[in-house]
C-alpha cells in the first residue's frame, strides 16, 4: 500500500513543468483535507480526482485514445479514494485516542 505522497508523486512524474506539479499536489492534499473534515462526499471527491488524474493523464501521455485516457484517470481516481478512506479513518482514529488521552 502506497501513502498518498507517494501516490501524488507517481501522479505527476510525467508532468515536466514544476509549477503545475506543485499546484496538482496541492490541489489533491486540499481534496484529502476537505475531505477528512467530511465537508465532501465520496462521490464528489472521486469526480474531482477524476477531472485532475484525466488531466495529467492526457499531458503526460498525449497520444493515448480518449478512452484509455478515461480508463487511467478512473482507475487513478479510485485508487486516490481508497487511500483518502484509508488515511482519513487512520487521523480520526490518531485524533480519537488522542482526545482519550488528554481526558485522563
Amino acid at each position: 500500500m502506497s501513502t498518498l505522497a507517494q501516490k501524488i508523486n507517481s501522479l505527476i512524474s510525467g508532468l515536466g513543468d514544476p509549477r503545475v506539479r506543485i499546484d496538482v499536489a496541492q490541489t489533491i492534499n486540499f481534496l484529502f483535507g476537505v475531505y477528512c473534515q467530511g465537508k465532501i462526499s465520496d462521490e464528489e471527491v472521486k469526480n474531482d480526482l477524476f477531472e485532475i488524474c484525466y488531466t495529467v493523464v492526457k499531458e503526460s501521455v498525449p497520444f493515448i485514445a480518449e478512452d484509455e485516457v478515461r480508463a487511467r484517470a478512473d482507475a487513478l481516481a479510485e485508487d486516490f479514494l481508497r487511500t483518502f478512506r484509508l488515511q482519513s479513518l487512520s487521523r480520526r482514529l490518531t485524533n480519537r485516542i488522542v482526545e482519550i488521552l488528554r481526558s485522563f
